[in-house]
């Protein structure tokens, strides 16, 4: 059948192209140096079945309808299209604190090239479907945020095994309000210079907040960027602040 707007849709799925735009949320994930020359095929084929799979059980655990939100594979990762109706403030709550654990927990007994590391990035904005609500400006900023160097270079900078990016609109609307007890001083501004120009984001490392601090203090003064000192690499472990693991990736 075809709704109001023209666009045809089938169980509230569409099947169609609409020429109205819906709001939606965007979050997307990438696995840091997925295509990294000790990884075999079938490893990363696991790699995305777990990414996948904590993504999923995450929404479950959190109450979010899973007729809520669409999955697009993007190879090395995923990009999620999101009714805007679920708070945004629980996604940024939820899924970076739950996949930090289930990281921590499955890196510590994995061998090096099945260890995983992920970048987040979050954005919000219109979209028109074709057939799914994942086409437009808002989505190929966040892919931008995504892929972007600044991101890659906080992750680069903790052991941690997880950094997240938010645009403006989702920290002023969201984080700068703490809505849901997110702490705003967690997260860190950086300008990130994309094919658009430059943008204000935030970036926030879970169990390292500080990570993006060290990283601009770095840059400034043009020294390499570690994550630890060499005499003293860290030992795995679930639990402490700014522990991981003593690979280089």
């Amino acid at each position: 059948m075809t709704d109001e707007v023209g666009q045809v849709v089938n169980g509230g799925r569409s099947v169609g192209t609409s020429r109205h735009s819906t709001y939606r949320t965007f979050l997307a994930a990438d696995i840091e140096s997925y295509g990294q020359l000790e990884r075999s095929d079938s490893v990363r084929v696991r790699l995305r079945h777990h990414l996948t799979d904590w993504c999923t059980a995450l929404f479950d655990r959190a109450g979010v309808d899973p007729g809520s939100w669409m999955l697009q594979d993007t190879g090395d990762g995923w990009l999620l299209s999101i009714d805007p109706n679920v708070s945004r403030s629980l996604l940024l709550d939820a899924v970076p604190r739950g996949l930090r654990q289930r990281l921590l927990d499955y890196n510590q007994d994995s061998p090096h090239a099945e260890r995983l590391r992920l970048r987040l990035a979050m954005h919000a904005g219109d979209v028109l479907s074709d057939p799914d609500p994942f086409v437009g400006e808002a989505t190929n900023h966040v892919c931008g945020l995504l892929d972007s160097e600044e991101l890659r270079d906080c992750l680069r900078a903790t052991t941690q095994p997880l950094a997240v990016m938010v645009s403006k609109e989702i920290y002023q609307g969201v984080v700068r309000r703490a809505h849901g007890g997110l702490d705003p001083t967690a997260w860190h501004q950086i300008v990130v210079e994309g094919k658009e120009g430059p943008t204000d984001t935030w970036v926030h490392v879970p169990g390292d907040v500080d990570a993006p601090a060290r990283l601009e203090a770095a840059s400034s003064a043009r020294a390499p960027i570690s994550a630890w000192p060499r005499s003293s690499p860290p030992t795995p472990s679930a639990s402490s602040g700014g522990s991981g693991w003593s690979t280089t990736w």
